[in-house]
């Protein structure tokens, strides 16, 4: 697969009114930043910035200006809520030869059997956060719930990945469960007309029995 190079130029003005600007022109604002490169603000065609947004935000590629080229992961973008058009995105420059943290989406596989007696799988927790070479990064953590009856679970704890990769994310966290079924609560009818009955009776003879005393 051919590498894929962002064109980037350094922004030349800062504050909202040059960031319209360049939206309007079909451009994006951003900015470059990692552990060993000041902050640069930056922008991009955003045909360009929204393949990448595609790729995922794990996605090593080079960013290129006219005199540098950078080894560069889409950390964020954000979207116009309307629109949903990108507004603004965040490289974050890596070395290849040195670890880095990131969030990895995770992806159940199976049918858990807990579902086959009534119960409910809940997926609690979605990304898992890593630390490793760049080479490593996986694009998804898979687990496998398939065993998983009701009352079962799977933390972070139970997870087997490749040594190259350290979990950065608690172990006791739990990433999915199986619910027992709801039970649905029954309420009593209401009273009849035949329960009522009795107590109809007893006032018709309090009434009766008051009236012969008047006489």
């Amino acid at each position: 697969m051919e590498e894929f190079v962002l064109k980037i130029n350094v922004r030349e003005k800062l504050g909202k009114e040059y960031a319209k600007k360049l939206r309007f022109i079909g451009k994006v604002p951003g900015i470059l930043y990692g552990p060993d490169i000041k902050p640069l603000p930056i922008e991009a065609d955003l045909r360009d910035v929204v393949k990448v947004a595609k790729m995922g935000e794990n996605f090593i590629f080079k960013a290129e200006t006219k005199d540098a080229k950078f080894d560069v992961l889409l950390k964020d973008f954000q979207r116009d809520p309307v629109k949903r058009t990108i507004l603004h995105f965040d490289l974050y420059k890596v070395s290849l030869d040195k670890p880095v943290k990131v969030k990895v989406p995770i992806v159940l596989v199976g049918k858990a059997v807990g579902i086959e007696k009534g119960g409910f799988l809940d997926f609690a927790f979605r990304e898992l956060e890593i630390e490793c070479l760049p080479k490593y990064i996986p694009e998804n953590i898979q687990v496998d719930v398939s065993s998983l009856d009701i009352g079962d679970s799977i933390k972070v704890e139970d997870l087997r990945l490749p040594e190259e990769i350290k979990i950065i994310t608690e172990p006791e966290t739990v990433i999915a469960f199986v619910e027992a079924p709801v039970e649905e609560e029954v309420t009593a009818p209401p009273p009849t007309e035949e329960l009522k009955e009795p107590e109809v009776i007893k006032k018709k003879k309090e009434e009766e029995k008051e009236k012969e005393e008047e006489e």
